[in-house]
């Protein structure tokens, strides 16, 4: 027999609540809150952003195509699109950074928070999350560096 009731399996953790007062946790829930929605923000813009410039791409194909005669608007073409290419690379990483700040922003407000909080908020492994995060950043930016690539193997095929 178990004497310990936290050592048993399906036994209920005691209830650690926080030490703030009632405006300070209500505080610390909008700041929490609003720090979500910060690193929601920053994701979808990710998103949005490797939607457009790939969306982008096609297009100048589709214009490189109907000019394919002006050979100088279609090597400005190609420079535009590697300018355009570095700086969405550029933009989906700092939008990676900003996360990660708003995540340390969660992990500090989240230590003012009951055990249950804080057990519930760190369910999954940050080592985990982090591979998870930094996979899909590097896909992103590949994919901005293969749309681009492709873009310049079609305009390249117009010459040769």
């Amino acid at each position: 027999m178990v004497d310990d009731p936290e050592e048993s399996e399906g036994a209920q953790r005691e209830l650690v609540p926080s030490e703030l007062d009632e405006f300070t946790h209500v505080e610390m829930r909008l700041l929490f809150e609003e720090s979500a929605h910060l690193v929601h923000f920053a994701k979808s813009m990710q998103c949005k952003m490797l939607a457009g410039i790939l969306l982008l791409f096609g297009g100048l194909i589709v214009v490189a195509e109907y000019t394919a005669t002006n050979q100088t608007f279609v090597k400005n073409i190609v420079i535009v699109s590697l300018l355009v290419g570095a700086t969405s690379i550029y933009c989906i990483v700092i939008f990676q950074l900003w996360q990660n700040t708003e995540r340390e922003k969660q992990r500090f407000i989240m230590s003012h928070f009951s055990n249950v909080a804080q057990e519930n908020f760190g369910m999954k492994f940050s080592t985990e999350a982090n591979i998870h995060r930094y996979t899909l950043l590097l896909f992103m930016n590949v994919g901005i560096i293969i749309g681009n690539g492709v873009l310049i193997m079609v305009l390249s095929r117009l010459y040769n």
